[in-house]
């Protein structure tokens, strides 16, 4: 287990899990950091990258590969981006607390600079015939990936009928209004209800280090007190922060899990773009590198500019590096009580539910005609193909010109 302290004490070294190698200590935050803007900046397709950190990491002798599997493993149970889980457990097995905190700023990066640029040129894009008929197709394909995803997350995470009667009850609670955070919450525990319970592979030790939670402790404590101000300061900024935090704290299953959440509250709830700006965010998410929840950089650019989407971006970040911090030092205690597992299918099988009613919405909103059509069903084709989604984006992105302007 690691204690709060920012680096791993030398009993937590000798440590079977945590164990890496001997010089894994000297890498320093600097080399964690500059390692991990290289990652971000090509880390296209979103959780294709975490293969990529993996061998990275093993190749420079920083991690035993079994040590990043476990957290590979324990990134698909915690809220937020996977490969920036990923990217912080390697972060906090090197160097602790400032390890994570440096792997996950290294990460982000990039893709915040290049989201940054592409909202800040949307407007004066979407207005000229060529930008339009760009986004027109982009939107056609955006339909063809969130399509994509319902089918492949769904065929992982419903094998059962219970996990399909937990995804369809989800997807009529969404498409009754109900909020999609607490559709998540009340599916996971239905999981834990009524879906076979894993027989425990180990005890929660009651003797666990309370110290290995006070920096997480720390952190939330200085996360809310800086929202206080925040509110304090502009009630406009401070509900930004407060969506986006909501959104990244309950973006369970992957990025693809935020977005129903994420539309909820930012187009039904607080009209703050349209259906189509946020499916064009939506699509600019997709061509940049990073993960895809780096998408609250354009809806913050778009509420208040650039101290917005600094905002929203870190906002959307915090909750998950705060559980993160919280949950490496009870990874193998929790991983194996027996009502874990039930419950993160349950919150799975929720979220094809959630997914399917998206496909839906954002099929509706995509002004469809034989063109687009063609377009989406390519799309959807080459995706199936194991196409990344950057190329296909880009390459129709090249042809809709032609065909729409």
């Amino acid at each position: 287990m690691l204690s709060v302290g920012d680096r791993p004490s030398e009993q937590q070294q000798r440590t079977t899990e945590a164990d890496g190698p001997h010089d894994a200590a000297s890498v320093s935050r600097l080399v964690i950091f500059l390692a991990f803007i290289r990652l971000g900046a090509t880390a296209f397709g979103g959780p294709a990258m975490i293969p990529r950190i993996e061998q990275t990491v093993t190749e420079r002798g920083w991690l035993p590969r079994q040590t990043v599997r476990t957290g590979i493993a324990l990134a698909q149970f915690l809220p937020g981006a996977t490969v920036m889980q990923v990217a912080g457990f390697v972060g906090y097995r090197l160097r602790g607390i400032s390890g994570a905190a440096v792997a996950f700023l290294g990460f982000a990066i990039p893709a915040f600079i290049i989201m940054l640029g592409l909202a800040a040129g949307y407007r004066s894009l979407h207005h000229s015939p060529i930008g339009a008929a760009v986004f027109t197709g982009m939107q056609a394909v955006v339909a063809a990936i969130i399509a994509h995803a319902t089918v492949t997350f769904g065929r992982r995470a419903v094998g059962s009928v219970g996990e399909g009667a937990i995804a369809a009850a989800t997807a009529a609670a969404f498409l009754a209004g109900l909020s999609p955070a607490l559709t998540v919450v009340l599916a996971a525990a239905l999981g834990a209800l009524v879906l076979p319970k894993a027989r425990p592979s180990t005890r929660i030790d009651e003797r666990l280090n309370r110290r290995a939670f006070l920096f997480p402790l720390l952190l939330l404590g200085s996360g809310i007190v800086a929202a206080l101000l925040l509110r304090s300061v502009d009630a406009g900024l401070f509900t930004l922060a407060a969506v986006m935090a909501k959104v990244g704290l309950f973006a369970f299953g992957g990025a693809y899990g935020s977005l129903p959440l994420m539309f909820h509250e930012v187009v039904d709830l607080r009209h703050w773009m349209d259906p189509a700006s946020f499916l064009d965010g939506f699509a600019f998410s997709q061509v940049t590198p990073g993960p895809i929840l780096t998408m609250a950089t354009f809806i913050g650019w778009n509420v208040a500019g650039l101290l917005g989407a600094v905002i929203a971006t870190v906002a959307i970040f915090f909750p998950s590096f705060v559980v993160l911090t919280a949950a490496v030092p009870v990874l193998d205690r929790l991983r194996g009580h027996r009502l874990t597992q039930p419950a993160m299918r349950g919150a799975a099988a929720s979220l094809v539910g959630l997914l399917v009613v998206m496909t839906y919405r954002f099929g509706i909103l995509v002004p469809w005609s034989v063109p687009t059509a063609a377009f989406a069903v390519g799309a959807f084709g080459l995706l199936l193909a194991k196409i990344n989604p950057l190329w296909v984006i880009l390459g129709i992105g090249a042809i809709a010109p032609l065909v729409l302007a």
